[in-house]
């Protein structure tokens, strides 16, 4: 049988050799370097799993971002021996003794890894979304129960403190039983625009930003309302992006620019660079974290626009999910805004929360400093929120504690670690949403 959450104390703190599927920006920052006990700059980091875990090898079909990193680890503070890459799974456990493989490469390959890693008998920590479609969410799920293994997923979203507070509001009975949730999850026009070149953009490579993002916002809905989703009503569409986006730069005639016309024109590209959201080097292909090469993924000559015909993903939605247990959610998205963060509110039988996260703004915004608790018969009350240290908000460093340490006793009363089913719901759900804005149909959610 799959390991429950109560096992994991048992499951994973013993665990030591992993394996680094995807050299990509997630793999390196969020796992790799903070395991290593590494800053970005190279030098000795604050954080350190050193203890209880290690990075032993990469499975990477990119020779030469592997080969980047490598020669970034030398330079190193750390004395560690060079990484060996191999081609896949199965390559890798042919070659190597590892106990789990951490999934981070591009989306639509995560099946094939973590269902290889679970046919080796390995334990596989996979980044969101755990999959791509909801058939794949169910490939994986049996693989599962027929070798017994165990799929942890790196649903982050959960772990900033305040969303710790939140959910500890919520089960005080500060609000009663939660009916009502709404979610308005803001993307500024420079991240917003930077999936847009890239891979995400292609529902084929990601199940589309529905998937690739907003799984993020429907595991933490289901998670504060320990609750499943059971249907999907959604519109939205392409209104910023592709070939027909609202800001596509033309000329006189109304012909669409290309080249370096385009670029000079976009306003979406000159706020990329502006903010080093994106950098596309001149000769060269682009670069990520660590000043990594994407010599495969974007290779030196290839120019992205935010208006080519590959980007079919929907750029905004806005829908309502109804759960099980009778709650029902607002879920708004919208991938070009004038500011990053969101706005939630949750009202029960007994009040309401409400929560603003500013992360960037070209303006004014609301009061994010705060979580105001409304009574239903009494005067709203301010708390302020608590802050972590550490990449998204402090969520990072509490969730790889819990991955390579086992889960703090906090942890586990709040059902913070994901397993695969909560990861499969959170893909059914992200898929739900496209197809019902495509097809003007209520969606019901099922794993059977």
């Amino acid at each position: 049988m799959p390991t429950s959450q109560q096992d994991t104390p048992r499951r994973y703190a013993p665990l030591r050799r992993y394996a680094l599927c995807g050299v990509s920006n997630r793999g390196t920052m969020s796992f790799a370097l903070p395991i290593l006990g590494l800053a970005a700059d190279g030098s000795t980091g604050e954080e350190s799993h050193a203890d209880v875990a290690d990075i032993v090898a990469l499975v990477e079909p990119d020779a030469v971002r592997a080969e980047a990193f490598n020669a970034w680890l030398a330079g190193s503070s750390i004395s560690h021996a060079r990484l060996p890459r191999y081609d896949s799974v199965a390559d890798l456990v042919a070659h190597e003794q590892v106990d789990g493989i951490i999934v981070a490469s591009p989306d639509h390959t995560h099946l094939e890894h973590a269902v290889a890693g679970l046919e080796h008998g390995l334990v596989v920590l996979t980044e969101k979304p755990m999959v791509t479609t909801l058939a794949e969410a169910k490939e994986l799920l049996a693989v599962q129960q027929r070798t017994g293994g165990t799929v942890l997923v790196t649903h982050n979203y959960r772990y900033p403190p305040r969303h710790l507070q939140l959910k500890e509001l919520i089960r005080s009975g500060a609000i009663g039983r939660p009916v009502q949730v709404l979610l308005e999850y803001h993307v500024d026009t420079s991240h917003g625009s930077s999936y847009f070149v890239r891979w995400n953009r292609e529902k084929k490579l990601s199940g589309g930003l529905t998937l690739h993002k907003s799984t993020h916002h429907l595991d933490l809905l289901g998670w504060l309302l320990d609750d499943e989703p059971v249907t999907v009503a959604a519109v939205g569409g392409r209104h910023f992006y592709g070939p027909d986006g609202a800001w596509r730069p033309r000329d006189e005639s109304g012909a669409p620019l290309s080249g370096e016309a385009l670029r000079a024109a976009d306003p979406y590209w000159q706020d990329m660079l502006s903010t080093g959201t994106i950098h596309d080097p001149d000769g060269g292909p682009r670069r990520g974290s660590l000043d990594l090469p994407y010599a495969q993924q974007y290779p030196a000559g290839v120019e992205y626009s935010v208006y080519d015909e590959e980007a079919d993903s929907v750029d905004t939605i806005t829908s309502v999910i109804g759960y099980r247990g009778g709650a029902g959610a607002a879920y708004l998205i919208n991938f070009s805004s004038p500011w990053e963060g969101f706005r939630l509110v949750i009202n029960g039988t007994k009040g309401q929360l409400e929560s603003v996260s500013v992360h960037r703004s070209h303006g004014e915004v609301p009061d994010g400093d705060v979580i105001v608790h409304r009574p239903l018969f009494g005067e709203p009350v301010k708390i302020p929120v608590a802050t972590g240290e550490g990449s998204h908000e402090g969520a990072d460093p509490l969730m790889r504690h819990d991955l390579f340490h086992g889960p703090s006793e906090r942890s586990l009363a709040l059902g913070l670690p994901a397993d695969a089913r909560q990861g499969a719901l959170a893909v059914a759900a992200g898929e739900a949403l496209w197809r019902s804005a495509e097809t003007g149909e209520t969606i019901r959610i099922s794993l059977d």
